[in-house]
């Protein structure tokens, strides 16, 4: 018999049990997003998406950063720095006219890019360029599926399970494996990642990227805690924040203003030179903006081309896209006391939709719990703090670069802006969780399970009912089929 309990022995506790969950971890992992795109997906419907979509296509087939996307006010901007700098002849205009005075031989058929960060275009042209996927690009399009989304689509579903990773050690390395599995778990059952990863937007390749800093800021701190202040892995952490921030002004240039919460977290806190740290951070995440927007002043006049315009764009005067539709549009009538109804009409509709959850699930709503009770360490403090002060600044650049009011912004859009500290908050809001179970353990003894099936069972609800709810696959609108598209385009010449 002693071999038959050994045996039972590895399958419930030992070796064999713990490969089975393992297994049984892996092949929900691989079944749900077959399941979740065969349900739910039906097409980019993003304008945004589509558009940073073509943008890569162009890069990935050697074109350089340059778009089909006519915005007219982009075209009026190229035109007018090209008239400034003598590259283009101003042409005599016989008529009253904006249009007559864009010359249409100057620019080639492949205009400009000066609407998009660079970032997620180059990431989605380099996994076009991989030979595997070429491959496929080159079989006609004639099944349901275009396969350019289906790629993007496997690449953001990629990077959400990176999140979860990251989410796992994140909470790990800062407080427990039991908060680890259970963050990473409520992370994985939220239903609007698993939305943003059949929008084609770059929302979870810029989760990964804040994750990532966040790690950083963890390293920094472990390095305190081993009393290395001084010594080259504090160094190299540095670099690759500052690396990580770059790259997320590249992804979207909002994001450039969290330099402001991470060189704050860095000169408060009890580093040796920290002086020289913040001054390391910020300078290599320059080092890599610079140059870009370098080019978009050179073409346009503007560092960051029409969404330099995105604070005027949405008001009560430039409503909607008005803008990136107008040759000439009345910025001179948007004063200061438009800007600032903006501010306060788009503010409170954040401060009372998407803060308390911050833009994702109920599971954020524990978060604003932990300013209740105090942090046991600084390390803890500090990181609490900084994901206070980033919801804050975030919010509110939000409310400023939204193009439609906040009222009718849905939370899959790009402009979702808080969704991004949601993995931190969530972190912190479950071990509070756990926290508070281990202080009233007597009390809540016969209540203990309960409460794990409620936190479970509120943040995976939303998800099942989008599965159970869904129409099936295809794309919900034909006119704007890929697959559709191509065929009537074989019709034409190029």
């Amino acid at each position: 018999m002693q071999p038959v309990h050994e045996w039972i022995y590895q399958l419930d506790e030992g070796r064999v049990g713990r490969w089975l969950k393992y297994a049984l971890v892996a092949a929900v992992l691989c079944i749900v997003p077959v399941f979740f795109n065969l349900r739910v997906y039906r097409g980019f419907s993003q304008p945004e998406a589509m558009d940073q979509a073509q943008v890569a296509r162009n890069l990935a087939e050697r074109r350089g950063f340059s778009t089909l996307f006519i915005r007219p006010f982009a075209l009026q901007l190229l035109t007018d720095k090209a008239q400034r700098d003598k590259r283009m002849p101003v042409p005599v205009s016989r008529t009253n006219s904006p249009a007559a005075n864009l010359h249409p031989l100057y620019w080639p058929a492949q205009l400009p890019d000066i609407s998009n960060a660079p970032g997620y275009p180059l990431l989605l042209a380099a996994c076009f360029k991989l030979p595997v996927i070429q491959r496929q690009f080159s079989i006609p399009a004639n099944g349901v599926r275009f396969r350019p989304d289906f790629v993007i689509n496997a690449l953001n579903q990629g990077l959400f399970f990176l999140a979860v990773i990251l989410v796992f050690l994140l909470a790990r390395w800062l407080f427990n494996a039991q908060v680890a599995w259970w963050s990473a778990t409520l992370f994985l059952l939220t239903d609007v990642f698993w939305q943003f990863s059949i929008s084609g937007l770059c929302t979870l390749w810029l989760m990964v990227l804040m994750l990532g800093m966040v790690v950083c800021l963890v390293g920094l701190e472990r390095c305190l805690a081993a009393d290395e202040r001084t010594g080259g892995r504090q160094w190299a952490w540095s670099i690759v924040l500052g690396i990580l921030l770059g790259l997320c002004g590249l992804s979207r240039y909002a994001l450039l203003c969290l330099a402001i919460p991470i060189a704050v977290y860095v000169l408060v806190g009890p580093w040796r030179r920290k002086l020289w740290l913040c001054a390391v951070i910020l300078a290599v995440s320059a080092a890599l903006v610079l140059p870009w927007l370098a080019r978009n002043y050179r073409l346009s006049g503007t560092a960051f081309g029409t969404v330099s315009y995105a604070v005027q764009q949405g008001t009560w005067s430039v409503p909607d896209s008005r803008l990136q539709r107008s040759l000439q549009p009345n910025l001179a009538a948007i004063s200061a006391a438009t800007l600032v109804d903006k501010l306060r009409d788009n503010l409170s509709v954040i401060l009372v939709r998407e803060m308390p959850l911050l833009g994702t699930g109920w599971a954020g709503l524990l978060f604003w719990l932990t300013v209740l009770f105090p942090m046991a360490s600084e390390t803890h403090r500090r990181l609490r703090n900084l994901c206070l002060g980033g919801i804050l600044l975030l919010a509110v650049v939000e409310a400023l670069g939204q193009d439609h009011p906040a009222s009718v912004q849905s939370a899959i859009a790009p402009d979702n802006l808080l969704v991004l500290w949601y993995p931190l908050a969530m972190v912190f809001g479950v071990a509070l969780f756990f926290k508070l179970l281990g202080e009233y353990r007597h009390e809540l003894r016969e209540y203990r399970g309960l409460l794990f099936l409620g936190l479970l069972g509120v943040t995976s609800l939303p998800l099942l009912a989008c599965l159970y709810g869904a129409r099936g696959s295809g794309q919900e609108e034909p006119r704007v089929s890929p697959v559709i598209l191509q065929r009537f385009a074989r019709w034409m010449k190029p």
